[in-house]
């Protein structure tokens, strides 16, 4: 999936059942149809952020280089394989449109680069069972957490 020369790149979170928040520069993210959750730390959650913002992948590789210390053009290949498995998870699409931004990003800039790693998406399913259960239609009448045991 080569971005191409000129070519404009834009990704957007899949659907809304994929919720995010950032906490101390560490992306989490949980996909609520299958109960798995994913973080990335660093490189990895300013690439989240410029998706979640609507930021063009130019755009969120600029934003890496002005945070990091990081090659272009390892970059674009870090940056590749990491919207790659955000695809493969189904946690983005390809946005043939620019997606409405929002405005500005979520993680700042820092005072100072910092050192380059390239991104990772870790991906966790030890929680899985418990995310997937509804507290409003899967527990017993006498209420949370009192699983319903006979469907």
């Amino acid at each position: 999936m080569g971005l191409g020369i000129g070519r404009v790149v834009f990704y957007r979170v899949r659907d809304r059942n994929i919720v995010s928040e950032i906490i101390d520069e560490e992306a989490i993210i949980l996909d609520l149809n299958s109960g798995m959750y994913f973080s990335a730390e660093s490189v990895g959650a300013v690439i989240w952020d410029g998706i979640v913002c609507g930021f063009e992948a130019a755009q969120i590789k600029q934003r890496i280089l002005q945070s990091f210390s990081a090659d272009p053009v390892g970059l674009d290949a870090d940056f590749e394989n990491f919207a790659a498995c955000l695809l493969a998870n189904k946690l983005v699409d390809v946005a043939h449109a620019a997606p409405l931004p929002s405005g500005d990003w979520s993680i700042p800039l820092p005072a100072a680069r910092r050192g380059y790693g390239p991104p990772i998406l870790n991906r966790y399913d030890d929680l899985q069972e418990l995310a997937l259960l509804d507290p409003i239609h899967d527990v017993e009448e006498v209420g949370w957490p009192n699983r319903k045991t006979d469907f």
